[in-house]
């Protein structure tokens, strides 16, 4: 965190015992940064967590109550002050096993969730729309006890996105861009490539509108409808992305033509 006087990063101190015993969700999301996850785990009597595989190294310690760890098949009791490293790639899943409340923290780097990227010409750098999209949308769903925090790195998120979305229109729309070379190979989808142009500066400004509502808002009032605000923007360049890629592999593959 950085104070808001001098911009200078200081430390985040909270009561962790605490925070969980306020935590009224299932994962709420304590701190956030670039690099750093901090969640609470709040798992009523006979819930378990999800077991997707992790993205990174993951650490869980127990706060309170007793169950169960399952790392990858294998399963170890835990209790409060049992502390556990899920390694990256591994799958797990916390059991509330005793009739109780279990509560954990866990702790996690923030990676960009695996996510498909647009056809490119090849040996050009990865279109980056789709995960940042995906970390916008992570950041939005992303609960945290902290308003501040939850919006800051909405923020944050946000402007990530606009400079993947500011990337992706001049790949689509510069010289020699998509638009350009597409026209040459399909002429027969001229319409569709720019009916999906036009739509660039619509999403951006939309975006860009979207970003200035969280980051000028104060409070929680109005947080619902900024939920639903950046949610519907976020789901329209998602479908226009999921057009453009499935356009682009419609070119692709006529370009390949049948095989022998």
């Amino acid at each position: 965190m950085s104070d808001e006087r001098t911009g200078i990063m200081t430390a985040f101190v909270v009561d962790a015992k605490h925070a969980a015993k306020d935590a009224d969700r299932r994962q709420t999301t304590l701190y956030r940064d670039d690099g750093l996850q901090v969640e609470v785990i709040n798992l009523p009597p006979g819930a378990r967590t999800g077991g997707a595989a992790e993205s990174s190294d993951v650490v869980v310690y127990c706060l309170k109550g007793e169950g169960q760890l399952v790392v990858d098949g294998h399963t170890d009791a835990i209790d409060e002050h049992s502390l556990a490293v899920v390694p990256k790639g591994s799958s797990y899943e916390l059991l509330e096993t005793h009739k109780g409340r279990l509560r954990a923290l866990r702790i996690s780097t923030c990676t960009p969730a695996a996510a498909g990227h647009a056809v490119t010409a090849e040996g050009a750098a990865p279109d980056t729309t789709e995960t940042a999209l995906a970390a916008a949308q992570r950041a939005l769903e992303s609960p945290t006890m902290f308003e501040s925090m939850w919006r800051d790195a909405i923020v944050e998120a946000l402007d990530q996105l606009g400079r993947a979305l500011d990337d992706h229109i001049v790949r689509a729309d510069g010289p020699g861009g998509f638009l350009d070379t597409s026209e040459a190979q399909a002429p027969h989808l001229i319409r569709r490539l720019e009916a999906l142009s036009a739509e660039h500066s619509l999403l951006r400004n939309e975006l860009s509108e979207a970003r200035d509502a969280v980051a000028h808002s104060v409070g929680a009032d109005g947080a619902g409808e900024l939920v639903t605000m950046v949610s519907a923007t976020l789901t329209r360049l998602d479908t226009h992305l999921g057009a453009a890629n499935r356009l682009a592999m419609e070119i692709a593959n006529r370009d390949i033509g049948p095989g022998d």
